[in-house]
């Protein structure tokens, strides 16, 4: 029986959720706050849903973190693999992908691109931070799609492969180092 841990049950956290239980998996999601209330059409889907200092420590063959979620989090530990939720998302998908992340001017960029893509006749589609999660997407794929997904680097901590056909970094300035311990680590993140 495959288990998997989502971390944060905001609107990605809930997406990772649904591909999860598409897979197969026995999914537990864990938040700060109580979401009982707002997850009711998870738990009845057989979701077990518990705040973060109610959580049983069992250990879970995934752990898939939200996009705000550190990869530090004690909770993401109990996985014997940590994902954010982009790359569980972008497992699934077989479409090119445009990936824009930097400090400032992401949500910009990344709907210029599918601007221009869908100008020069392609179906182009933007996603991740910009609005709907790609876990949302990956649910239901279309071959044809190209892909623009805005990611933070907080996504791309835990990213483990190169999924991305091409990439642009628009900037960065030293907003997160209350996440990261100099400027240096948080170039090298968002250089992955």
């Amino acid at each position: 029986m495959k288990k998997a841990l989502v971390v944060g049950l905001g609107l990605s956290g809930k997406a990772a959720i649904e591909l999860l239980l598409q897979q197969g998996y026995v999914v537990t999601g864990v938040d700060q706050h109580d979401k009982k209330a707002e997850m009711q059409e998870f738990i009845k889907k057989g979701v077990h849903i518990t705040t973060e200092h109610a959580l049983n420590r069992e250990r879970f063959s995934l752990s898939v973190s939200s996009s705000g979620v550190p990869r530090s989090h004690p909770c993401l530990q109990l996985g014997d693999e940590i994902l954010c939720e982009a790359e569980l998302g972008l497992r699934e998908i077989s479409s090119p992908v445009v990936a824009v992340t930097g400090t400032n001017g992401k949500t910009t960029i990344a709907l210029l691109t599918e601007h221009v893509l869908r100008h020069a006749g392609f179906s182009a589609k933007a996603f991740g931070n910009i609005g709907e999660p790609i876990t949302k997407y990956a649910l239901h794929p279309h071959v044809d799609d190209v892909l623009v997904l805005e990611l933070s680097s907080f996504q791309l901590e835990t990213l483990k492969r190169r999924c991305v056909l091409s990439g642009v970094i628009t900037n960065i300035t030293p907003d997160h180092l209350d996440r990261y311990s100099s400027m240096q680590k948080q170039k090298q993140i968002c250089s992955i």
